[in-house]
């Protein structure tokens, strides 16, 4: 049985204190994040985390649940003893190892002090090498399988799943029983983690949270039959996953050979063109000729420019940089973060990333993102979305998403079609027809 929770995007009036954060923890939030309240998803999902049950967590991107769950994290260690620790008790498992520092960083300034307790298990030797179990252990599922024989792991009392749609990638309902029999066979690193740790627990089961901004019915099912959940609690801030920000401005623009348009709502039918919604062909310098205009036009603080996993980043990359443009790789960030940390008047590169590179990467600021070529599904365009418009110091910050698509075939009815779905509304580009 679930138990559904509604909640709203708007911060809470509640304290950290008042959901049951330590003393501590509340403090560093005010002195190293300036942070004194709590978003509504965090006061609904911080007591549930607290309490120890099982947590289902839909949320969009960017309204604080990875930093939320990061205090609650801190607020375990900081009531943990360190002379039992002799199993590791918080598990963090994440998309990509940008993501596992970031958190790992987190955790430590809300401790207050760097702590062999904390570990994140960014490299094949990582830090387990070293003769203190860690309390808190944050890393990618491969990595997290590579190392967890060498921990015990026995008192592990919770673990967490980042991005859970995306770890599991289960089949969908109605794929052919080919496929669902070649993914029992083969089951993802996170569900052979997740299963090894459940069986090793003793007299007990770990809490588990799973979290996704696109954390549908059948994963929940799946879950709850596998046995990894009991009882769940769901925290459902988005209601649907057609909830799309109402910060952020969205924009399609349709190019042809010497022509760029705005979308429409007039279509002709064309039979003749195959009507996948996944576009596979590489995208032409056409694309990203307009990509480079647009930086021209836009103010862009900081961009995120998402390309099909099928093209290759160092070449749309290379293509860029041949219109001018300083771009780099999205999983490159936090290097160049640390690299200008005392520069902050050092103009941004624009990020090239595809939808999964990005996954959990929190760049503060994002102002525009640019999407090149069809998303393949609503889910993925809210994914790509929501990395703007996303909760900052001051609230929720507006955004600007454009995507660009080749206009030909049945391109236009298909986007037109799922920005009716998500009931979303398209911006007129006033520089464009």
């Amino acid at each position: 049985m679930f138990v559904r929770i509604q909640a709203r995007l708007y911060s809470s009036k509640a304290s950290f204190q008042h959901l049951g954060v330590s003393t501590n923890v509340c403090r560093n939030l005010q002195q190293h994040f300036h942070v004194d309240r709590p978003t509504v998803a965090q006061e609904q999902f911080i007591p549930l985390m607290q309490s120890g049950r099982d947590l289902f967590l839909r949320d969009r991107t960017g309204s604080g649940k990875t930093f939320g769950m990061a205090i609650v994290l801190a607020s375990r260690l900081a009531s943990a003893q360190e002379n039992t620790n002799s199993s590791l008790r918080s598990l963090y498992v994440v998309p990509n190892h940008e993501l596992a520092v970031q958190i790992s960083d987190w955790i430590q300034a809300l401790h207050g002090t760097s702590s062999p307790l904390i570990q994140s298990t960014t490299t094949a030797s990582a830090s387990m090498q070293s003769s203190t179990i860690p309390h808190t252990l944050i890393g990618t599922p491969g990595r997290l399988v590579d190392c967890i024989d060498r921990i015990p792991t026995h008192l592990l009392d919770c673990i967490i799943i980042e991005e859970a749609d995306q770890a599991l990638r289960l089949p969908s309902r109605y794929a052919p029983l080919k496929k669902q029999r070649k993914r029992a066979s083969n089951p993802k690193p996170t569900q052979v983690l997740v299963d090894q740790l459940l069986n090793n627990a003793q007299g007990h089961k770990p809490q588990l949270a799973a979290i996704s901004a696109t954390l549908n019915r059948p994963l929940r099912h799946w879950m709850h039959t596998h046995g990894w959940v009991d009882n769940p609690a769901f925290i459902d801030i988005t209601q649907s996953v057609e909830a799309i920000n109402h910060h952020t401005k969205h924009h399609c623009l349709l190019v042809s050979p010497g022509a760029v348009r705005n979308i429409g709502s007039i279509y002709e039918d064309d039979d003749d063109e195959d009507d996948e919604l996944l576009q596979e062909e590489q995208q032409d310098n056409s694309l990203l000729e307009s990509v480079a205009v647009l930086l021209d036009i836009e103010s862009v603080h900081h961009g995120i420019l998402f390309v099909d996993s099928s093209v290759s980043v160092t070449t749309v990359t290379r293509q860029l940089r041949g219109f001018g443009i300083d771009a780099l790789d999205i999983r490159g960030y936090n290097d160049w973060k640390t690299q200008h940390e005392n520069d902050p008047d050092q103009k941004p590169p624009l990020w090239i990333a595809t939808e999964f590179s990005a996954r959990g990467m929190d760049i503060p600021n994002v102002s525009h993102i640019f999407i090149l070529g069809e998303p393949s599904s609503i889910a993925s365009y809210v994914h790509m979305a929501g990395r703007t418009g996303r909760l900052g110091k001051n609230g929720f910050n507006n955004g600007k998403v454009i995507t660009i698509v080749e206009d030909k075939g049945r391109a236009e009815d298909r986007m037109w079609n799922m920005y009716r779905l998500m009931n979303a509304n398209v911006d007129h580009y006033q520089y464009v027809q």
